[in-house]
């Protein structure tokens, strides 16, 4: 990475550390409110978290010839440009249409990711194929589980039930795929870590999303509310961090 690259990168992680370091200060204040929880989704948290989505889209948008490949670079500002829309059209209230085009995203990551995986799994040795097939059977276990004993008894067969069951089957195969990438060492390692952890941010993210669409209110909602970009941030920074060359090592 180049002098002046790693400059504008590192401004930006600051920016992006700032505007959590508020949300998350205004989110969690909610707590301890001396007449109990307060619900109120306040305007500078919502501005703050705006932020955190404009300067990681920017740092995928600074990567220029620093990147792993073109090819790669262009899928990360795909990826950038999908979640502005849907962050766009959750905050419109479209919820269904918000979380199809997340789909779309997840898309896009595992294309991007899973680019070299017939090569990397053909060149693993056993233990590590065996180590990929458990933790695609814990993700599928995680899922169904969710499924079945928490999102299905609180929506009751709603039709946002089912839009959840799609996008938790997009988003836990882009973890795998992610996870994959880092096991068989398809990337760099620097930017398979990075991606490995931004999608298991991703997913705990998504999961609280879930969360706060399906139940009633209290505190509960509250916490699952104020968790969500706590691992959104995360995920969307590691992504982005994800298509920087740090080394000449090639995938």
């Amino acid at each position: 990475m180049k002098p002046g690259v790693k400059k504008r990168v590192g401004v930006l992680l600051v920016l992006i550390l700032l505007c959590a370091a508020v949300f998350i200060y205004t989110d969690f204040s909610r707590f301890f409110r001396p007449e109990g929880p307060d619900h109120t989704v306040y305007f500078r948290s919502l501005f703050f978290k705006g932020g955190v989505v404009l300067f990681t889209t920017l740092l995928v948008f600074v990567i220029g010839g620093d990147g792993l490949s073109v090819w790669d670079t262009r899928r990360l500002r795909l990826m950038a440009v999908l979640i502005i829309v849907a962050d766009a059209m959750l905050l419109m209230g479209k919820t269904a249409v918000g979380i199809f085009v997340f789909a779309a995203v997840q898309s896009v990551l595992m294309h991007r990711n899973s680019r070299y995986f017939l090569q990397g799994y053909r060149h693993a040795k056993k233990p590590r194929r065996l180590l990929l097939i458990a933790v695609g059977l814990f993700l599928f276990v995680w899922t169904l589980l969710l499924q079945v004993y928490v999102f299905y008894p609180l929506l009751e067969g709603k039709a946002l039930q089912w839009v959840i069951v799609i996008y938790a089957v997009f988003v836990s195969a882009s973890t795998w795929v992610a996870i994959a990438n880092f096991l068989l060492h398809l990337f760099p390692r620097p930017n398979s870590t990075l991606l490995a952890c931004g999608m298991v941010c991703f997913l705990l993210c998504d999961l609280n999303v879930g969360l706060l669409l399906s139940l009633p209110g209290g505190t509960a909602r509250l916490w699952a509310e104020s968790l969500i970009w706590v691992f959104y941030t995360p995920a969307l920074t590691c992504l982005a961090l994800s298509g920087y060359q740090y080394n000449t090592e090639k995938p």
